[in-house]
């Protein structure tokens, strides 16, 4: 998967592809609001038994957790 220039990641689940049979990958993106937008930039978040379902033609992301921003 090529990555543009200008797309900042912030992680990636290296570890999903070791641990699971990963039979198809969709790239999206994520609608933030808020506080939760500075601390998901400063890295404070955790995702090591998140998951997205398919539901209604739509893409949520399960057991996701972001961390209170201190400055807000």
């Amino acid at each position: 998967m090529s990555i543009p220039e200008h797309v900042k990641v912030l992680s990636l689940n290296r570890r999903a592809r070791f641990d699971y049979s990963v039979e198809e990958s969709i790239e999206c993106g994520v609608e933030l609001k808020g506080s939760e937008v500075k601390s998901i930039k400063e890295g404070r978040f955790s995702y090591p038994d998140s998951y997205a379902e398919l539901k209604d033609s739509q893409v949520w992301l399960k057991n996701f957790h972001v961390n209170e921003y201190v400055y807000s």
